[in-house]
């Protein structure tokens, strides 16, 4: 094996539900559960190895979340069967919203459906263990395009952030692909990660959404390739295609009131043309032929930090949620505030965060974060780590929320307030950005420095 060469292995296994589900989607509790299939849902898995004991795998998974649950039995699974740390496996959510819930708290009461988790973390773990089963040789190359699909979805006006397209707003134009190549234009596999949200919103169809066209799009140009496609920090971009043309308005996400959705024809369009519009510039980028990485050498670390929370809400807010016309979420979140604090527990002052990085040279690396991830977040590392290059993959491994900038957090908005979702007590400081920022960037500089030759 030369110097620019590693073995990969990939395998996909088939997670659709065989029966309906409750979408985990933005639609009302009383939207009825889905039966009929769009798009299929996948788990598809990515083994990297240089030829030495150095490993990394990574498995995509059409779900709109993973949860915390889900990950430690991915984990302990494949480090039974593959010897696997955790380090070295990164989960990376499509975050289709149009796939069933797969976080119990999420979930209407009486909807949440067990055994399509069951069956997405068995297909996550069985596609794992197929693709170690048979490696090639191969080269690999990082190219980099850019998509104007993607539109800051926050809109700061005198009554408030509204939800809403905001052309002037933070985002990341660069579509990030992945080659593993056994010749020049010959692929194995295409990674193409993007900063923008599904198009999202079926109610009636289970569909993994443009993650599915931009897969049958790569695939059927290199017939012998497996795609791959990676959320990137997206927590505030949606695709343009959600308000151009169309009344499409979130509404107000707390409570479901004032929603105006696309109908289900013009999301399943916008699904098809963005995953299309996706594929076609990695396509291009694959067609190039330039030169692969040099020097490759696999490296993995995993870390976790404590994020700071405001101070607790009082008790005062957490009982007068119980009776406000919210959704279920607001009650069982205050319920189990008010829990905690009878039992005399104290109120969480952090949150725990683990923050991934992969080397794949002492130019390259990936790094994974958890959680809906604000672009400026992943446009702010991607710039200081320069020039080694970097692909930043968002909602990656267990579900954390929105992790806004300090400016958001500032500003408040859906985003920053919706930490009742994770069942804690209070947003996050808005110096919790700094603090993301400065440990990702200073801890991945110090692994390639350890990369670097002497």
């Amino acid at each position: 094996m030369n110097d620019h060469q590693l073995n990969v292995g990939m395998a996909r296994e088939d997670i659709t539900p065989v029966g309906a589900g409750y979408l985990a989607g933005d639609v009302l509790d009383t939207e009825p559960p889905a039966a009929q299939i769009h798009k299929e849902l996948f788990a598809q898995s990515l083994f990297l190895t240089d030829g030495s004991n150095n490993k990394l795998l990574l498995i995509t998974v059409d779900v709109c979340k993973v949860s915390e649950s889900m990950l430690a039995d991915v984990m302990s699974s494949l480090g039974d069967e593959l010897g696997l740390s955790p380090s070295q496996i990164m989960v990376s959510a499509s975050h289709t919203h149009s796939a069933p819930q797969t976080l119990e708290t999420d979930a209407a009461p009486g909807t949440f459906d067990q055994e399509f988790v069951s069956r997405v973390t068995r297909g996550m773990i069985a596609s794992a263990i197929s693709s170690v089963q048979s490696t090639e040789s191969v080269t690999l190359r990082y190219e980099t395009g850019k998509s104007d699909l993607g539109v800051n979805k926050r809109l700061l006006t005198p009554w408030g952030v509204l939800m809403t397209a905001n052309p002037s707003g933070d985002y990341d134009p660069e579509v990030g692909v992945l080659i593993a190549e056994r010749a020049p234009g010959n692929p194995a596999a295409i990674i193409c990660c993007y900063a923008s949200h599904p198009i999202g919103h079926l109610r009636s169809e289970i569909s993994s959404d443009l993650t599915g066209f931009l897969r049958d799009e790569i695939e059927n140009t290199f017939p012998n390739c497996m795609a791959f496609h990676a959320l990137g920090c997206a927590g505030d971009i949606s695709p343009r295609m959600r308000w151009k043309g169309t009344s499409y308005e979130i509404g107000n996400p707390h409570s479901g009131a004032g929603r105006h959705l696309l109908p289900e024809s013009k999301s399943k369009q916008f699904m098809e043309d963005a995953g299309k519009e996706l594929a076609s510039i990695a396509i291009a980028l694959t067609l190039k032929k330039k030169s692969p990485i040099a020097q490759i050498k696999l490296h993995s670390r995993k870390l976790a930090i404590e994020l700071p929370l405001q101070e607790p809400l009082s008790n005062a807010v957490f009982s007068a949620s119980l009776s406000l016309p919210f959704s279920f979420r607001h009650s069982a979140w205050a319920q189990t505030m008010l829990d905690k604090v009878s039992r005399g527990e104290e109120l969480a002052r952090t949150q725990s965060y683990s923050i991934q990085i992969w080397l794949l040279s002492s130019q390259f690396c990936l790094i994974a974060l958890e959680g809906e991830v604000f672009s400026n977040i992943g446009m702010r590392i991607k710039n200081a780590m320069l020039p080694a290059r970097s692909l930043i993959i968002g909602h990656a491994n267990s579900y954390k929320g929105y992790i806004p900038t300090e400016v958001a957090i500032r500003e408040g908005g859906y985003e920053p307030e919706s930490f009742y979702n994770l069942m804690l007590p209070a947003p996050y400081q808005p110096e919790m950005e700094g603090i993301l920022v400065e440990t990702v960037v200073n801890e991945t500089k110090e692994q390639l420095r350890g990369l670097e030759p002497g």
